[in-house]
């Protein structure tokens, strides 16, 4: 049995329970299902997530402490097992099947398949953690899978009818073509017949306009469908980051989210083309094979014969390249990141060693993609080096043979030209449609990982009621966390009645509370409550209009400095431009070197670290606020500076409620600071 590839990096500890599911179960567990409802911590998904969700699936695991001595000790009746390693300084889980003297077989979902190593190289990745998995009843386990949200943004069925008709229309045309040269040379060219030469010709002509002006209107059709769905995709998936809250937008890093992206294009044309490409290659072998048959059957098996033969040589090679393929990702990925690291340098000041020690890792990893592309290179180049020899010497071969058969009178001299011609019409659309279907498999999975991101549920947003201003927050029993057994927020009772400051070590939880209180994050259980009204029935439209959540870590977008503090909204122009009419706001600005029309590059590196913050202080100049987030949101400001802006701040925000996070105490309400380790009890 084969694990399957992960896609994911945080996702080993789904495909190894997957595993033995169907080890023990003989049950497929859709694996995207088992990723939205794992909870996900730093490192991946913990031992105690990973038994929460076997037990779901009617499957015990046992998890064991052990040292290297104690696996060399293990009888093939205790295997196979889960052991967790270390790849890429993450905890890795892999499955060992089998210990045969110093050799150790371990299925991989890193790799999609089976690995050996040796007892020298596994003692060094071993990280001491044996992880035994059964059978919990014999009860059936029902198949959970994640609905379906992306087909019907990949199809478009007004069109199909249209693409079916276009695609005949288009084969009828070609295959009346290849006659051009059967009358020519056996009835036109024996009889010397110029005026009959003129009227087919003219005739043919007339067919190969109305084939090409068929793909000229096709083309424009299979592009609009190609635009409508990539635009589909595309909105639908981009607005999840909006809409879905960070308890299932953590479960993917930035660089997964990206592949994700990259995928839609290549899916919309795929989908586009689909229709027509299968339709009309599929009926043009069909075609071909018949007519090939009709004019002569020895010539039809030479032909079959080559083409058979050459499809099972593409198959081995598309079967050795996707053995090989997992392990090319791997390498791509280590490249990326690698490429990542160095340009992230642009800037920084390092020792050269520093930078010579990250300059070798990027080269090493070069260097392996580079060798794994080379051995690609030449299986290729092998692959096209025997097609041609098929191929290439196809046309030869036919001639040759069909000669004899002139000789002997078996075969004219039209129908072998028309025989050639239409041969063509049987090896490319044989060979197109088998590249197809081997394509197929991919973009599947490319849909089926779109279609995880497409399930994130979106936030329960259904409150209708309006608040003139936030008198009150109140939270109750309010707990989250990413993993099970390690809480992160844990609020029996907390009663915000007037602006505070969260005070307490780093990692304690407090951004995370504002997270929670800005509702980008929900809590696993517990209530919040705003005035009294728990903040499922508050108008969340209303809400996100009416507060501001500014932090240090929070990204800026490329556009000009004017339109990120104003939101592109003419009515918070309209309200800056009547803050800065106040000269001491003018004097900020011009103190902080700032231009209103300045450019947003690469998330503020061309602005220093104060400019930056100051530019997301800026906001709170557009409008009146009823609730302000405020994390490290001064601290890279200079205190006159700070002092300055801190009682501007206060004047035009004279009404709003404000909880502050700051390690340098560089608040802007009044001090009222509350210790969170003494409320957030997760200890």
């Amino acid at each position: 049995m084969k694990i399957k590839q992960q896609t994911d990096e945080k996702d080993c500890g789904l495909y190894v329970l997957q595993y033995f599911a169907n080890f023990l179960h003989n049950l497929e567990l859709d694996i995207n299902y088992l990723k939205l409802n794992a909870q996900y911590g730093k490192d991946g998904i913990s031992i105690s997530c990973l038994k929460a969700i076997a037990k779901k699936n009617n499957i015990n695991i046992e998890s064991y402490s052990g040292d290297f001595a104690s696996l060399r000790e293990l009888k093939q009746q205790d295997l196979p097992l889960a052991i967790m390693v270390t790849n890429r300084g993450l905890n890795h889980y892999v499955v060992l099947e089998k210990i045969v003297g110093d050799k150790y077989y371990i299925q991989d979902s890193v790799y999609g398949g089976k690995r050996v190593l040796n007892a020298i190289d596994l003692e060094k990745i071993y990280l001491g953690v044996i992880l035994v998995f059964s059978s919990a009843t014999k009860q059936q386990i029902k198949q959970l899978t994640l609905t379906n949200k992306i087909s019907d943004l990949l199809l478009f069925k007004e069109h199909n009818a249209l693409i079916f008709i276009a695609a005949l229309f288009n084969l009828v045309l070609t295959f009346g073509s290849t006659f051009f040269v059967k009358i020519v040379f056996d009835i036109v060219l024996p009889q010397h017949l110029v005026s009959s030469l003129i009227a087919v010709f003219a005739i043919f002509l007339l067919i190969n306009c109305l084939r090409f002006t068929n793909n000229f209107f096709k083309n424009f059709v299979v592009h609009k469908i190609q635009t409508q769905i990539e635009n589909n995709l595309q909105s639908a998936l981009l607005e999840k980051f909006y809409v879905c809250s960070q308890n299932y937008l953590h479960k993917l890093s930035i660089n997964e989210y990206m592949r994700r992206v990259s995928f839609v294009p290549m899916i919309a044309n795929y989908r586009a083309n689909f229709l027509y490409s299968f339709v009309f290659e599929l009926f043009s072998i069909l075609g071909s094979v018949l007519i090939l048959i009709l004019i002569n059957v020895s010539l039809f098996g030479i032909v079959i014969s080559v083409l058979s033969l050459t499809i099972v040589i593409n198959f081995l090679f598309q079967s050795k390249l996707k053995k090989t393929y997992p392990v090319y990702m791997e390498e791509q990925l280590d490249k990326l990141n690698s490429e990542m690291n160095l340009i992230g340098t642009k800037g920084t000041p390092m020792s050269f060693q520093m930078w010579n020690s990250i300059f070798k890792k990027y080269e090493q990893s070069l260097l392996k993609l580079k060798t794994r592309e080379y051995k690609f290179f030449v299986d290729d180049n092998a692959k096209n080096l025997t097609f041609d020899l098929l191929l290439g010497n196809l046309n030869l071969i036919m001639v040759f043979v069909g000669v004899l058969f002139i000789f002997k009178q078996k075969l004219s001299t039209g129908s072998l030209m028309m025989f050639m011609t239409s041969s063509s019409f049987l090896l490319t659309p044989t060979l197109s449609i088998t590249s197809l279907w081997a394509k197929h498999s991919l973009f599947q999975k490319q849909i089926e990982e779109l279609n995880f991101v497409l399930n994130f549920p979106a936030q329960k947003r259904n409150g209708k009621i309006n608040f003139a201003r936030v008198k009150s927050i109140e939270l109750l029993n309010l707990n989250f966390y990413f993993e099970i057994q390690k809480p992160i927020i844990n609020i029996r009772k907390l009663l915000i009645d007037k602006s505070i400051q969260l005070v307490g070590p780093n990692g304690s939880g407090k951004s995370t509370l504002l997270n929670l209180l800005s509702q980008r994050t929900e809590p696993v259980t517990g209530l919040y409550k705003i005035n009294g009204i728990d903040i499922k029935d508050i108008d969340y439209t209303d809400f996100n209009k009416n507060f501001i959540y500014i932090s240090h870590s929070h990204y800026l977008p490329r556009m000009t400095v004017l339109d990120y503090v104003t939101e592109c909204s003419p009515e918070k122009v309209e309200y800056l431009n009547q803050a800065v009419n106040n000269p001491i706001i003018v004097q900020l600005i011009n103190d902080m070197k700032l231009n209103l029309q300045d450019t947003i590059i690469d998330g503020g590196i061309n602005f220093s670290s104060g400019q930056r913050q100051f530019i997301m202080l800026l906001k709170l100049f557009t409008q009146k606020y009823k609730l302000i987030l405020l994390d490290e949101a001064f601290e890279n400001l200079a205190l006159g500076m700070y002092s300055v802006l801190k009682e501007l701040i206060k004047q035009e925000q004279n009404q709003a409620l404000f909880i502050e996070v700051s390690h340098s105490k560089k608040y802007v309400s009044n001090i009222n600071e509350v210790n969170f380790e003494k409320i957030n009890k997760i200890k």
